[in-house]
């Protein structure tokens, strides 16, 4: 093993070449379930998009040729650990994404200056965020519905709509809105998605910048509430709205608040990142 912060020697190279062959079916895994997962599927652009933001405002600067560090081969060590411990069941819903994240933040730990690592943290718990929902999304569904229907329909109480939640065979909500219609409350509008991107989004802000922990959790735990509230708005809206725009209008309709709304979160889950750090940016 060379000095730390030298230049790959070809075994170690060769080290990480196998590892991701041996994450490979994990990964072809990961990634059909991402494809398939069409409410979260945003919340990947998400991450990347920060990053890439986040990267060009830090001024983010990488080795040309990758080189050794101690962190890298830790974090590799942990990948293959939290691999092997997920395949024989132990925690198989947490461990298994850890050990993906912790195999590509090793990787990205070798290219990119020892400065600008906690941006690397910071983007891979945000990416482990992103896979256990993957994971848990399913299990998620009708209670995130219910709660959405529920809180939509309290929202309609204020301004004097009556609205009935119904549960039809166990399995459909049904939204009965006073002048407005009958609408379900389906899988798309639990919420989940503008919950997780906004989720990941406070999560990254909250681990790149400086500040005390009761920030960082008083900023996260403000970025859930603000996802929550944006989705019964949207439902509000869409309740609302109906009755103008018609029944040959209402799928474009639906998409364009749905849009706004989830945008509208993430602009102001982003534009709190500042209220809640210290200064605009850090380094390690």
């Amino acid at each position: 093993m060379q000095s730390n912060n030298s230049k790959l020697s070809s075994y170690e190279i060769l080290a990480w070449v196998f590892a991701v062959f041996a994450f490979a079916p994990m990964i072809f895994s990961f990634f059909q379930a991402g494809v398939n997962a069409v409410q979260i599927r945003d919340s990947f652009f998400v991450i990347v998009i920060t990053s890439v933001i986040i990267g060009i405002d830090s001024k983010i600067q990488f080795h040309k040729n990758a080189r050794f560090k101690k962190r890298a081969f830790i974090m590799l060590a942990l990948a293959y650990a939290s691999f092997i411990a997920g395949s024989m069941n132990i925690f198989p819903v947490f461990l298994l994404p850890a050990g993906l994240v912790f195999l590509l933040q090793s990787i990205a730990i070798l290219f990119v200056q020892e400065k600008f690592l906690r941006l690397v943290y910071a983007v891979g718990f945000g990416f482990y965020t992103y896979l256990v929902a993957l994971i848990f999304m399913p299990f998620f569904d009708m209670p995130m519905r219910a709660f959405s229907g529920i809180f939509a329909k309290k929202l309609l109480s204020l301004i004097n709509v009556h609205a009935d939640l119904l549960l039809i065979k166990n399995e459909q909500l049904i939204l009965n809105a006073q002048n407005s219609g009958t609408f379900t409350v389906a899988q798309e509008c639990n919420g989940f998605g503008i919950l997780i991107s906004c989720l990941i989004l406070s999560l990254i802000f909250a681990i790149f910048k400086r500040s005390s922990i009761i920030k960082k959790m008083g900023y996260v735990f403000t970025s859930i509430a603000i996802a929550l509230l944006a989705n019964a708005l949207r439902i509000c809206t869409i309740v609302m709205l109906f009755p103008v725009v018609g029944k040959p209008n209402y799928h474009l309709m639906h998409e364009i608040v749905g849009y706004t709304f989830s945008l509208s979160a993430l602009i102001l889950v982003w534009s709190l990142s500042g209220f809640f750090a210290k200064k605009k940016s850090i380094e390690s």
